[in-house]
């Protein structure tokens, strides 16, 4: 009955059956939950397991928990399959024509090293092979590469999953947007703010007018496949609502994005969020209370610039390092000692959290439990978990914190 995904959290007379890999819940009694574990023993059908229940409310009953579980992937039948999310993060440029104050791979206008043309065309091709379902292009800033709509040709003619561009938005105008919308099923740009005032504190004079023309531009082509991000920190928490309401008029989706305190992001923890308290996972104003669901080095990979091959654009210390891709590491990498030492951080198994009954909500994300588990920041560790489990319990178990 279960897939492969399922992990059950226990808590009191309380059970939760969650698809690790889509984050997606369901609460249950004990009672029901050991109902369900002995169906699953004795490989009962379902229609068994409901001939066995006592009478008519309880089947009903039954029938809409496990309509739930079929929905969100807990469980199989011949209609419902895992579906894989393979995933390619490919940073073609550490370039940028911004200086951003918080930018996490501190890009710069000039770098020591980007792979050729030949390079990343050599790259792909291994990349090709493994069938990811989508290969999102980074940077840096990817419209500084001269090739650039190159790269996209060739990946528009050779690839059949989905390609997305992250941007900044500044570089798009009348002579390569008809290109760009072309090849490229998602473009994501980020903006960081508001207005002109809140939009500059982090990204320099004028972004904010340009991205607007770069949206409107797009607009014109016909072209609505675009999310505006904003990053969340202290400063703009308090301007999220305003955030959602300039995309519902710009006709955007918005995505809040948690704040990062690595590249020169670290070095300004203290302008982005070091007043009191700053979450780095916004979890009170999710609509779905999502669990750790990630897949990285598994279902998902960054290639950086120069070819090394992480297992995400959080873990990219040289201990993570897999591999170079222009440099013979054959592509998918092999699970190895570099991904044990990712799933350190899975809430489930990180040394501050493991205990926890609500730890899989608390960091869905354990790249960001890494960046915020240095020494040097143990208040901010200690406040966010602090915050967040006071509403978790209450959300995912029903219960208040115990004292």
């Amino acid at each position: 009955m279960f897939s492969a995904n399922v992990k059950i959290l226990k808590y009191k007379e309380k059970r939760i059956f969650l698809n690790t890999s889509n984050g997606l819940w369901i609460r249950v009694s004990k009672k029901v939950s050991d109902i369900i574990g002995l169906a699953q023993k004795e490989e009962y059908t379902f229609q068994q397991l409901l001939d066995g229940l006592c009478d008519d409310e309880d089947r009903k009953y039954m029938k809409s928990i496990f309509r739930k579980m079929e929905e969100i992937g807990l469980v199989e039948t011949s209609e419902i399959r895992r579906k894989e999310k393979r995933m390619i993060l490919f940073e073609v440029t550490r370039r940028c024509n911004l200086h951003c104050a918080h930018c996490c791979v501190e890009a710069e206008n000039e770098v020591d090293y980007e792979m050729s043309y030949e390079e990343v065309m050599d790259a792909l091709g291994k990349i090709f092979v493994w069938h990811p379902k989508q290969i999102s292009l980074t940077g840096g800033e990817p419209l500084m590469r001269g090739d650039i709509f190159e790269i996209l040709n060739f990946l528009s003619n050779q690839y059949a999953g989905r390609i997305t561009l992250s941007t900044n938005g500044t570089l798009i105008d009348e002579k390569n947007v008809d290109d760009l919308i072309r090849y490229v099923h998602q473009i994501d740009i980020s903006m960081d703010g508001v207005d002109e005032e809140t939009c500059s504190r982090i990204r320099g004079k004028g972004v904010f007018q340009k991205v607007l023309q770069t949206i409107s531009l797009l607009h014109q082509k016909g072209y609505y496949s675009i999310t505006l991000s904003m990053i969340s920190d202290k400063f703009h928490g308090k301007m999220e609502k305003e955030f959602y309401r300039l995309n519902k008029e710009l006709g955007t989706t918005p995505l809040v994005r948690s704040f990062t305190p690595s590249g020169r992001g670290k070095e300004r923890l203290g302008l982005l969020g070091k007043d009191k308290f700053c979450s780095p996972i916004p979890t009170i104003n999710k609509k779905v209370m999502q669990a750790c669901s990630c897949k990285a080095g598994e279902e998902k990979f960054l290639i950086d610039y120069k070819g090394d091959i992480y297992p995400c654009q959080y873990f990219t210390e040289e201990e993570f390092c897999m591999g170079n891709i222009i440099r013979g590491t054959v592509f998918p990498v092999k699970i190895n000692s570099c991904l044990d030492k990712v799933q350190e951080y899975f809430p489930q198994n990180y040394k501050g959290c493991y205990k926890c009954p609500v730890n899989y909500f608390c960091w869905p994300c354990p790249g960001e439990l890494y960046l915020y588990s240095d020494q040097d920041k143990a208040e901010y560790f200690k406040n966010i978990c602090e915050f967040q489990r006071k509403f978790l319990y209450k959300k995912i178990w029903d219960e208040e914190v115990p004292k």
